[in-house]
This record gives C-alpha cells, sequence and structure tokens, in this order.
C-alpha cells in the first residue's frame, strides 16, 4: 500500500510539471521572416511635376499651331525677319515662297491636325501628372494615353509640314522643320518613358497600390 501511493505521488509530480512546462515553452516559428515592402512616394510626385511642366510647353506649342491654322496671310515684316538668317548664308527665298509654304501647310490643315492633337495629348498629360502627385495609379495612364495622342499628332502633323517646306522652301528652312520632327518624336518618347517609370518601379508602384510599408519580425 505504502508503495502504490509513493508512485501515485511521483506520477501527480511529474504531471504538474509537465503541465507547468508546457505551459511555459514558447511555440518556435519556423515561417521565415517576412521583409519590409519599399514605398517610394517622392519619386512619383517628382514625375508627376515633371509631366505638368512638359503639358504647359507642350500645350502652348499646340495652341500656337492652331493659331496658324486660321491666320490666311502672315505679316511681310515677320516672314522678311524669318528670311533674314537663312538669306543671309545664301539662301534666295522670298516672302511669297514662305506665303505659299504657309499655305500648302494650312491646306493640308497640318497645323491644325498637330495643334489639335498637341493641346488635347497636354491636358491628358497634366491631368496624368496631377495624379501622380497625388499617387494615383490612374496618372501614369492617363499619362501615357497623352504622350501617345500628342505623338501622334506631332509626327503625323509635322510630316505634312516638313513635305510642305521641302516643296517650297528648302535648304535650312526644310531642315529645321524635319530637325523639329525628329525632336518631336525624341521628346515624346522620353515623356513616355518616364510617364510609365511609377508602373515598373517597384517602390513607385507600392506608393500607386497604396501598400503601406509592413516590418514583421520572427519570434524568438
Amino acid at each position: 500500500m505504502a508503495d502504490n501511493s509513493s508512485n501515485s505521488s511521483d506520477d501527480s509530480t511529474f504531471t504538474l510539471r509537465l503541465s507547468d512546462d508546457q505551459k511555459t515553452k514558447k511555440p518556435i516559428n519556423n515561417s521565415p521572416p517576412v521583409f519590409p515592402q519599399v514605398v517610394d512616394r517622392k519619386g512619383p510626385k517628382t514625375i508627376g511635376i515633371i509631366m505638368i511642366i512638359g503639358a504647359l510647353f507642350t500645350g502652348v506649342l499646340g495652341f500656337g499651331d492652331m493659331q496658324n491654322q486660321f491666320i490666311e496671310e502672315i505679316p511681310d515684316s515677320e516672314i522678311e525677319t524669318l528670311l533674314a538668317t537663312p538669306n543671309s548664308q545664301g539662301e534666295n527665298l522670298t516672302v511669297d515662297d514662305y506665303q505659299d509654304f504657309h499655305d500648302e501647310a494650312r491646306s493640308s490643315h497640318a497645323y491644325l491636325f498637330r495643334g489639335a492633337l498637341m493641346f488635347a495629348g497636354s491636358l491628358l498629360v497634366c491631368a496624368g501628372g496631377v495624379g501622380l502627385f497625388l499617387l494615383r495609379k490612374w496618372g501614369a495612364i492617363t499619362g501615357l494615353i497623352g504622350v501617345g495622342i500628342t505623338l501622334i499628332g506631332g509626327i503625323g502633323g509635322g510630316l505634312n509640314i516638313q513635305s510642305a517646306a521641302a516643296e517650297h522652301l528648302g535648304g535650312q528652312l526644310e531642315l529645321a522643320y524635319s530637325l523639329q520632327l525628329y525632336l518631336c518624336g525624341i521628346c515624346m518618347g522620353m515623356c513616355g518613358l518616364i510617364a510609365a517609370l511609377p508602373l515598373f518601379n517597384v517602390g513607385a508602384r507600392n506608393a500607386l497600390n497604396s501598400k503601406a510599408m509592413k516590418i514583421q519580425f520572427e519570434e524568438e
């Protein structure tokens, strides 16, 4: 009887100790550590400001082209000022030559096509810049659409204007309008890359998706 009581006492003591150990033992966390998500809010805002400035410049150029579409005759004094530099370097252009070029550009609606699309595209680029500054994903998409419209207008209208310059002006002015066409394509291509950058950069994309930075540590 004494042995039985002693064994039962030892069993109860062992059970109590095991229960205490189970209570104080911490669970082992085998899950891998979660790394913090990088969130770049400054980058999209900077790109948004650049897009707004570029849109204002493009809008002014587009508005100027639309005005040229409705000007039937350019004053002789303005044409003489434009022709002063090429004529001083050996060109033999007259006021009538430049007026014929202007009439050809108007009749093909090159001014209107380029100006209207550049102005409309600049509005979308400006709206996209505001959206990026507010960290909205639609800002980058809207900016890309605006850049595409501006590129179509600049290249399409620029080709007709360059063709009119080749027919009536030639020489340095033809080269100037050709370079203007190439610069338009290069600038719009760079603007498109800048507008698309927040969609591909991880930190900027997280900021546009409104993801907060989360840091979790592995439990010891």
